[in-house]
C-alpha cells in the first residue's frame, strides 16, 4: 500500500512538472512570435523604404533603427531562455517536494527559478522599451 501511494505522489508531481513545463514553452512561444515577428517585419520594412528611396543620408539614420531592431529581437531571445529556465526550476521543486530533496535545495531551485522569472520579465521590458526607441528612431529619419 505504502508504494502505491508513493507511485500517486510521483505521478502526481510528473504530472505538474509537465504541465509547469507545457505552460512555459507556450508562454515562450507567444513572446518570440510577438517580438521577434514584429521586430522582422520592421526590419524588412526599414531596409525596403531605404533601398527604395537610396538616400545616403535615410540609410545612415535608418542603421541605428535597424541595430535597435535586432537588439530587440535578442532582449526577446534572453527573455524566453531566462522563463524556460525559471519554469524548469519550479518543475524540479515540485519533484524535489514529492521526492524529498532537502529544503534547502528546494528554497535554492524556488529562489533560482523567481530570481530567473524577473529577469525575463526585465528583458521583456527592455525589448518592448527598444522596439519602441527603434520605432521613433525609424520615423525621425524619415522627417
Amino acid at each position: 500500500m505504502v508504494d502505491s501511494k508513493e507511485e500517486a505522489k510521483g505521478r502526481f508531481a510528473a504530472e505538474q512538472s509537465r504541465q509547469d513545463r507545457q505552460h512555459a514553452v507556450e508562454y515562450v512561444k507567444a513572446v518570440l512570435q510577438l517580438l521577434i515577428g514584429t521586430s522582422g517585419v520592421a526590419i524588412t520594412a526599414t531596409l525596403a523604404l531605404s533601398g527604395a528611396l537610396k538616400d545616403a543620408l535615410l540609410i545612415h539614420r535608418m542603421v541605428f533603427a535597424m541595430a535597435l531592431y535586432f537588439a530587440t529581437v535578442f532582449m526577446a531571445m534572453l527573455s524566453a531562455y531566462c522563463m524556460f529556465l525559471a519554469k524548469q526550476r519550479f518543475g524540479h521543486r515540485w519533484e524535489g517536494l514529492v521526492f524529498g530533496y532537502p529544503e534547502s535545495e528546494r528554497e535554492a531551485l524556488l529562489e533560482s527559478g523567481k530570481r530567473l522569472q524577473n529577469y525575463g520579465i526585465v528583458c521583456i521590458g527592455v525589448g518592448f522599451a527598444m522596439f519602441c526607441l527603434a520605432t521613433l528612431t525609424a520615423m525621425w529619419a524619415l522627417v
